[in-house]
């Protein structure tokens, strides 16, 4: 089956992969929040996953009010990321995913971060290619 980013079924295909991932390894923990928004302001895509050291990852839900740090970007932004156009590092460093909370956290949590995105791959490769105008 093919997904579109943000949308129900690839949330809840996202909850899958998560609930399959292997246990995080290293320390730490981090409720990060992905916030999409359209150019007029409106919120395209939310949701929020929780990285425990001994765990496996989970999605929280749909919404950033439980996130700690909350990672968001325009649809062009999102549409770049999903084609692995661009990395999210590149992304923050151009100023084009902002960062609400403590940003800290997130370098706390790059050894989490790195492992999650290793198990993440398989979903970007079922999704369809991303059109304007996100979910």
């Amino acid at each position: 089956m093919s997904l579109v980013f943000g949308s129900a079924q690839w949330l809840a295909a996202l909850g899958e992969v998560l609930a399959s991932a292997p246990v995080l390894s290293g320390e730490g923990q981090i409720r990060l929040g992905q916030l999409v928004v359209g150019e007029d302001g409106s919120t395209r895509v939310a949701y929020t996953v929780e990285l425990v050291a001994g765990e496996r990852p989970r999605l929280l839900g749909a919404g950033v009010d439980e996130a700690e740090v909350t990672l968001v970007e325009s649809e062009a932004a999102a549409r770049s990321l999903v084609e692995g156009a661009s990395t999210a590092g590149a992304l923050l460093e151009a100023g084009q995913i902002k960062v609400r909370g403590d940003a800290n956290a997130l370098i706390r949590a790059a050894g989490l971060l790195e492992q999650v995105a290793k198990v993440s791959g398989g979903l970007v490769e079922r999704m369809t290619p991303p059109q304007k105008g996100l979910p």
